[in-house]
């Protein structure tokens, strides 16, 4: 039983993903072992070699030899054993700094406003921004099921943690947790009915840049859950909120869009032109709000065989939601009608 326990944890760090995380954070380690060790173990060998110490037919090598081999060897030693140790204070500072980090977000509720909204959404902002992502996604997620959080403190906290901390320099770097950028696009994806403001048009929440720039460094699952969202937030509210002078609404145009363009993965690639196709033919003569020339582009994407070649792997919850978006924005039901015909006929060929 042990063994297939190790086994498991074996075939487990071979994965791609995980090779690639590992690589991530402990590349100090391999790169003392790739610049330093392996040099140190060529050159030594090369010397033992040139000066017949692996010669059984010849004579013994001299005290010279041998003290110049040796000094080498001590030499080689001290240098990566300094080295080793400087990263292992380096990786127990970093222990010791996070530990500070949690005791000093326990401390900051003792300084929190007394009112329980104000409270927690100052106590989630020290979370993520002193790095505690698990523990912040833990807090908001009660909070924001009990109406303890707006959505604007909401989606800030689930943009940091679905970001790269691109501002530090590459050894500190905190790089994406896949865990909790799953576990955050689910929480997205769970209230992104809740993410407009009904009394205002036009008037949304979305975390961080994301409603205009698609996210492609995101693991695949955490890719499906936001942009299922963006389209439960386009759902959330009619036409005549999202588009009051008939225009084709910027948000989320220009996130499809940009999938449509930079996403690397052909399933979600084809899944954002699906919802992107369904939205253009309820504005089939329309600009787009903010931008005319994006319709232009929005025009030329969909035309792509790129973007559109692969419509039989779209998930059918893509297709559901593009139906449901064409019922949605098609005021006319005669057009809502044609609009549904020609868009069935458009990603079945």
């Amino acid at each position: 039983m042990q063994m297939k326990a190790f086994a498991a944890k074996i075939v487990d760090s071979l994965r791609p993903s995980r090779l690639r995380r590992n690589m991530r954070h402990n590349w100090p380690y391999l790169a003392l072992f790739v610049v330093v060790v392996i040099p140190l173990l060529w050159m030594a060998l090369a010397i033992a070699v040139r000066g017949h110490m692996f010669s059984f037919t010849g004579g013994a090598p001299t005290p010279d030899e041998l003290k110049i081999f040796l000094t080498f060897i001590g030499g080689g030693l001290a240098t990566a054993v300094t080295m080793f140790g400087a990263l292992l204070t380096r990786t127990h500072n970093a222990r010791e700094r996070r530990r500070m980090q949690l005791e000093a977000v326990l401390k900051a509720f003792d300084y929190m406003p007394k009112r329980p909204a104000d409270r927690i959404s100052g106590a989630l902002s020290a979370m993520v921004m002193l790095g505690q992502k698990q523990v912040a996604l833990r807090v908001l997620e009660a909070a924001w099921k009990r109406g303890e959080v707006d959505s604007e403190a909401a989606t800030w906290v689930l943009g940091q943690i679905m970001r790269e901390d691109l501002d530090s320099d590459a050894f500190d770097r905190e790089y994406l947790d896949p865990s909790a950028v799953e576990e955050a696009s689910a929480l997205l994806l769970i209230h992104a009915d809740e993410l407009t403001d009904r009394s205002r048009e036009l008037t949304y929440s979305f975390p961080g840049d994301m409603d205009t720039n698609w996210q492609r460094q995101l693991p695949r699952g955490a890719k499906n859950n936001v942009l299922k969202a963006s389209a439960r937030v386009l759902l959330s509210q009619n036409r005549q909120w999202w588009s009051p002078k008939g225009r084709m609404p910027s948000f989320p145009t220009r996130v499809w869009l940009d999938c449509i363009n930079h996403e690397y993965d052909p399933v979600i690639r084809s899944s954002a032109a699906v919802l992107l196709k369904a939205l253009r033919s309820c504005f089939p003569e329309a600009e787009v709000a903010g931008a005319p020339e994006l319709a232009q582009k929005v025009d030329v994407a969909l035309q792509s065989q790129k973007a559109l070649s692969r419509h039989e792997e779209v998930p059918e919850g893509y297709t559901v939601l593009a139906q449901q978006i064409l019922k949605k924005f098609n005021a006319d039901t005669a057009w809502q009608q044609e609009a549904g015909y020609r868009f069935s006929l458009s990603i079945s060929s």
